[in-house]
């Protein structure tokens, strides 16, 4: 036996379709069970959400980033200059 809204096919013994619910078969569609999902909303993100956040987070970056050449300079020149005169990046 097959569903006529879904064409799923359904146990002989079935009054309702498990897939779409629809009524088989001339059961009554007033006796069909009626189910209430109440979903909880979800909130829509704003683009200042959004903004917010990469702030923070480029803000975080920036400073895990100072911190870490601050404590790899170890008194040491961040900039260099050679003999030949190219520059030189300490980060060590």
């Amino acid at each position: 036996m097959y569903c006529r809204n879904c064409s799923k096919e359904l146990p002989r013994e079935a009054e309702f379709c498990f897939v779409c619910g629809s009524p088989v078969n001339g059961a009554a569609a007033a006796a069909s069970p009626t189910i209430i999902i109440n979903q909880p909303k979800q909130k829509a993100v704003s683009a200042s959400g959004i903004v917010e956040a990469f702030f923070v987070i480029a803000l975080l970056t920036a400073l895990a980033f100072g911190g870490w050449i601050y404590f790899q300079r170890q008194n040491k020149p961040l900039f260099q200059v050679n003999r030949d005169g190219t520059l030189e990046l300490n980060l060590r």
